[in-house]
């Protein structure tokens, strides 16, 4: 929980030091507009990656590794000293960010008894849903008495407490796969560029205004034709990077529609 609470957290908290961040950095706004969305893409680049990784590596692992990744990025998000520095340092907070997130509540889910299945859930749903809201308020708190770095700093030893007591306390002596699955190269590619491309979209669209700006126009193209072509390609390989057979259960196909819709 403490893990996905900080994940989630970084969404939202950042945007109450942008200001800070603009001035210390000497940032126009269109270049202010990367801290976001920098972040974002890493995380839903990531997020698809879990159930593969999590195979390959086990929970423990897998878990110990993004914690530390996403400790490492919010670190490195607070020395540094360009903008363009700490915008390559959201990116490895994003990456670290958007592994925790699903992968905590898999090991909710999969370590509860199936009886306690629906309390699992609802402990996510406390970190999921305190994290953005409590983000701007948290922030806001804190730099009333520290320096906008400090929002960065806060995290360290909290992914790094995560890390240490999963490494500690979650048994688990061998990942599920075997290692022989080759990895999925050109999926990989696909899910990068695609989910990339349609997270920019969605992110700098408002700003650019959309359809005037061809950065815009050419993403829209390029999550149009390598999001199909991932699934295409997934439904061909034995192992795919991303498992999409889950939307043959009608229950997780409806779920997933009306997240999207929400």
């Amino acid at each position: 929980m403490t893990a996905a609470f900080l994940a989630l957290l970084d969404i939202t908290i950042v945007n109450i030091c942008l200001p800070q961040i603009q001035a210390h950095f000497g940032a126009d706004v269109d270049q202010l507009g990367w801290v976001t969305t920098a972040y974002m893409i890493a995380n839903v680049v990531a997020m698809p990656l879990t159930g593969f990784l999590r195979a390959r590596w086990g929970y423990r692992r897998y878990f110990v590794a993004t914690a530390i990744v996403f400790a490492v990025g919010s670190a490195t998000c607070a020395v540094a000293t360009s903008f363009e520095g700490f915008v390559l340092a959201r990116v490895l907070q994003g990456l670290g960010g958007g592994g925790l997130i699903p992968l905590s509540q898999a090991i909710l889910l999969d370590r509860f008894p199936k009886s306690q299945v629906g309390f699992a859930g609802a402990l996510f749903g406390v970190a999921a849903m305190a994290g953005p809201v409590l983000g701007p308020s948290v922030g806001g708190h804190l730099l009333e008495v520290v320096t906008w770095p400090w929002l960065f700093w806060v995290s360290v030893p909290f992914a790094a407490a995560a890390a240490l007591a999963i490494h500690l306390h979650l048994r688990e002596p061998r990942a599920e796969s075997d290692g022989e699955e080759l990895f999925d190269v050109f999926g990989f590619a696909l899910l990068v560029v695609g989910l990339g491309a349609l997270q920019f979209l969605l992110e700098e669209g408002p700003r650019r205004e959309w359809l005037e700006s061809p950065v815009v126009v050419a993403s829209a193209v390029l999550a149009a034709l390598c999001l199909p072509a991932l699934v295409l390609h997934s439904r061909e390989r034995r192992a795919p990077i991303v498992d999409f057979s889950v939307f043959t259960d009608l229950r997780f196909a409806a779920a997933s529609l009306l997240n999207l819709v929400l």
